[in-house]
């Protein structure tokens, strides 16, 4: 039990909370919503999970070199050395399997999308040394998320309508994503800016970085609103938790500001969960 735990902190198994609405939401707004079962919601439930486990394994070995040297991610370091990195790196690369076979299960299509969610995690631990634009690269990989629950619904033909929704859903996700990763980054900004390092609040300063945050929440927020004009699955429910979220974001911004970044990050975990909560309630009760 004491190695299993060790290893779930190593991949912050918990944040799994704000990752796996991501492709409830998908299921929901789809046309195929009433084609969703029990057997369904386990395998894409078992594809997040295993994209998740390989995307955070791979940013650990990746990243073990530049983590030691970290005071804050130094721990990782030591978890990786006690499992070894060959052994993280073949568990990485089974669940990146395990995630193209099981999706391959729930529909062909998803067979071709599950290698570019690989690709992306295996790309993105990358591009800090390269760019600042990294934060928006975790962005995209997660806003695949979506994606995926809305193709496992098996609907041919999905119309103008249900694409938009998803399209919007896709840019709300990524911009939120990419606001958060900024706010997440200014523990760092010291550490990155001592080893060339990329980031936005290392390259613009913590001021600067808060107002671009402020403009990517309120882009999130604006296209969660605007994809109910498209689907007919949300209501008052749905519009009352996107009002919320972005009351959350906010306060995520000013706490940021006031060197909260930690308490403003473990904010996120309750944004995507409160937007699938809006619209289980709009499907299932009103």
């Amino acid at each position: 039990m004491a190695r299993l735990k060790e290893f779930l902190t190593l991949i912050r198994f918990e944040h799994t909370v704000f990752a796996l609405p991501h492709i409830y939401i998908g299921m929901m707004i789809s046309p195929g919503l009433e084609r969703v079962t029990p057997l369904l919601l386990l395998q894409v439930t078992m594809c997040a999970v295993f994209a998740r486990t390989s995307a955070m394994i791979l940013n650990r070995v990746i990243d073990m070199h530049i983590d030691i040297l970290n005071p804050r991610t130094r721990y990782r370091y030591k978890l990786i050395t006690r499992f070894g990195s060959k052994n993280l790196t073949l568990i990485a690369g089974l669940s990146a399997i395990l995630l193209i076979v099981i999706a391959y299960t729930i529909n062909p299509i998803l067979a071709y999308l599950a290698p570019i969610a690989v690709a992306v995690f295996f790309i993105y631990p990358y591009m800090k040394r390269f760019t600042s634009a990294s934060h928006f690269i975790l962005g995209f990989a997660l806003s695949i998320a979506p994606v995926g629950g809305f193709l496992s619904t098996q609907v041919e033909g999905y119309g103008w309508n249900a694409t938009t929704a998803m399209i919007l859903l896709v840019i709300a996700i990524l911009t939120w994503v990419s606001g958060f990763d900024i706010i997440y980054s200014l523990g760092d900004v010291g550490f990155d800016r001592k080893s060339h390092l990329y980031s936005i609040p290392a390259r613009w300063g913590v001021k600067r970085s808060l107002y671009l945050v402020s403009g990517l929440y309120a882009l999130s927020v604006l296209f969660l609103y605007l994809v109910r004009f498209f689907t007919p699955v949300t209501g008052y429910a749905y519009l009352i938790s996107c009002v919320i979220a972005g009351v959350l974001l906010a306060y995520q911004i000013r706490i940021a500001g006031n060197g909260e970044w930690k308490h403003a990050f473990d904010l996120n975990m309750w944004v995507s969960p409160l937007i699938l909560l809006g619209l289980i309630i709009d499907v299932c009760i009103l």
